[in-house]
């Protein structure tokens, strides 16, 4: 085993979907192999929150809006508040244990980026850590910047996950990056 290896099955898909889901977080855990899991929360229920509260080491749900409307707009469902429950079910299933990490992320965007500082405040109190991410389109880094309404386009530099990262997909293909679509 190498250390400081994890998997995280959650590129670009949401890994709760898999069939084979549960068996791959018992099997990684069997052997050791933390598992960091990245999703939008919408299928967790009482049991998956028990399943991922003891076999991941850390759980990251994407919520990216305060209000059902933004969230229609930047991921085309309007289910926030099952998505909120959902996080709620993670930290009961956890209880006072330090792991798994549970974490909430707001990706900015033009539809939400009005929403971010009240997201922060929302949540800073019941998660262990908060993601404000930026979204990259192409070549471009865009930022928003809630307080001025402004959109702020810089080049993009070298990404530093490649130096600590390999993305391997589901059919042993390698990327290079984690946003090396092909």
């Amino acid at each position: 085993q190498g250390k400081g290896v994890t998997i995280s099955p959650s590129f670009w898909s949401e890994p709760t979907v898999a069939r084979s889901f549960d068996t791959f977080l018992m099997r990684a855990h069997k052997y050791g192999i933390p598992v960091i899991v990245a999703t939008n929360g919408l299928l967790i229920n009482g049991l998956k929150a028990q399943l991922l509260a003891r076999y991941s080491a850390a759980v990251n749900v994407s919520i990216d809006a305060t209000t059902s409307e933004t969230l229609q707009k930047v991921r085309a469902t309007t289910r926030l508040e099952r998505i909120r429950d959902a996080v709620f079910l993670l930290l009961n299933a956890r209880g006072p244990a330090s792991t798994p990490r549970i974490t909430v992320s707001f990706s900015l965007e033009a539809a939400n980026c009005h929403e971010k500082d009240e997201f922060l405040r929302d949540w800073l109190s019941y998660v262990d850590a908060v993601r404000v991410n930026n979204v990259y389109r192409g070549r471009k880094l865009k930022e928003h910047s809630s307080s001025k309404d402004l959109v702020i386009t810089q080049e993009r530099t070298p990404c530093r996950e490649i130096y600590d990262q390999m993305i391997v997909d589901w059919n042993g293909d390698v990327r290079v990056c984690c946003i090396d679509g092909k």
